[in-house]
């Protein structure tokens, strides 16, 4: 700590009470007795050339013994006196003039000693130790912009009395406030990254965290690394107007590639079907889960419509159908289609079983859907002269089960 100026009593001043308020880079305050008239005086002091400077003298009519700091309100200082009986008074560094803005009676305050408190509102708000109704002080209200003045509380004893040099303090109640977070859709690996968007109920900036290893976000833009669930939460953390809003988190699925079947037709008897995926799979028939058919592979014991599952916490994706149709010994005994001509180069005619709708679907061998469409009649023929030449399967689906049958399109 470095001691900066001694204060001569007989002409500066002494006894400084209160903080010092900086302007223009020049620090100013008061002192509570000495100087001319030895009632106290306002003094600059410069804290680049250490330069001092007393700038005005109090006395008896002005007002002395002040005992608050100075509070600069559009480069004009103001303060009050705390005996003869007080005063609020303004003070213009340009010209060092003081003017009184108010005297207090004993109405309304008397010996006021607190600092003055610019409010947000442009007005000053203060303390007198004693007067007004109950002579047990006041706090007051100052208009600098047209020195309108006005008496706010009396106290009683109840709520207070004879608030002394402590200065006031501004609490404010914050607000409470809301996280407005736009739903988050499903995703698919693969899918680009992707925006994520918030907004609060105070108009505050929304951040964004993921405690996931599924998802990698950068600002409001959110990457996709692994299938899986994944979650993002949204935060505002307030300031000093709002309260920290409630964290709002969304859980979303990142669905897996979808799955690709092949289809092995190595053997006739029982053919291979393959999924794409190497793990998490499960195998369906004719929309039938297979029990214990969770394999890559799945080995095909009767004819069909399949397709595999990928499933990874819940997120699923599934294949396109494969139909299977065994030959050989099974055909002898399956529910088989009568079509004709076959093989056929235009039309073909399928007879269809049953007696209510019937679904007919037809599939080339690949396993592209080349047709799909209800019947309630008993036979139908298609056109499939834009068909490429191959082998096709035939699928109706029937109350009573399903049916299969191929052709060959010349």
């Amino acid at each position: 700590m470095e001691k900066l100026y001694d204060f001569n009593p007989t002409d500066e001043g002494h006894a400084p009470l209160a903080s010092l308020v900086e302007f223009n880079g020049i620090l100013y305050g008061t002192t509570n007795g000495g100087g001319s008239f030895n009632l106290g005086i306002i003094f600059s002091f410069d804290p680049d050339t250490k330069a001092f400077q007393k700038l005005f003298d109090f006395d008896i009519t002005t007002g002395y013994a002040p005992q608050s700091s100075l509070t600069n309100v559009n480069g004009k200082l103001y303060g009050t006196t705390s005996a003869g009986p007080g005063f609020l008074f303004e003070f213009d560094p340009s010209n060092n003039a003081l003017q009184n803005k108010v005297e207090f009676n004993g109405v309304n305050g008397y010996q006021p000693s607190g600092d003055l408190y610019l409010s947000p509102n442009g007005k000053l708000y203060g303390t007198t130790q004693y007067g007004g109704v109950n002579n047990r002080g006041v706090l007051f209200e100052f208009n600098p912009e047209n020195g309108a003045f006005e008496k706010k509380i009396d106290f009683d004893g109840l709520i207070g009395s004879y608030p002394t040099a402590a200065g006031l303090t501004l609490v404010k109640s914050r607000q409470d406030q809301e996280i407005s977070f736009a739903t988050i859709g499903d995703k698919t690996m693969g899918d680009p990254p992707f925006t994520i968007n918030a907004t609060s109920s105070s108009s505050l900036g929304v951040s964004f965290f993921t405690t996931s290893n599924k998802i990698e976000l950068n600002n409001n833009e959110a990457k996709i690394l692994f299938p899986g669930r994944a979650s993002i939460t949204a935060k505002q953390e307030g300031n000093i107007d709002f309260n920290p809003a409630q964290d709002v988190t969304q859980d979303f699925c990142i669905n897996p590639e979808k799955p690709v079947v092949t289809l092995d037709n190595t053997s006739v008897l029982h053919p291979v079907l393959i999924s794409s995926s190497s793990h998490s799979n499960q195998w369906y028939k004719d929309g039938v889960i297979i029990s214990g058919a969770a394999s890559q592979n799945y080995t095909v014991n009767s004819s069909g419509i399949y397709y595999v599952v990928v499933s990874i916490e819940g997120c699923t994706n599934q294949s396109n159908d494969q139909p299977v149709i065994i030959t050989g010994i099974e055909d002898r005994t399956a529910h088989q289609l009568n079509i004709s001509p076959n093989p056929a180069d235009q039309r073909v005619t399928i007879t269809l079983p049953g007696s209510s709708h019937k679904a007919l679907k037809i599939f080339s061998i690949a396993g592209k859907a080349m047709y799909n469409q209800s019947h309630s009649l008993n036979e139908v023929t298609i056109d499939i002269n834009s068909y490429p030449a191959g082998y096709y399967i035939t699928i109706v689906s029937t109350d009573a089960g399903f049916y299969y049958g191929r052709f060959v399109k010349k």
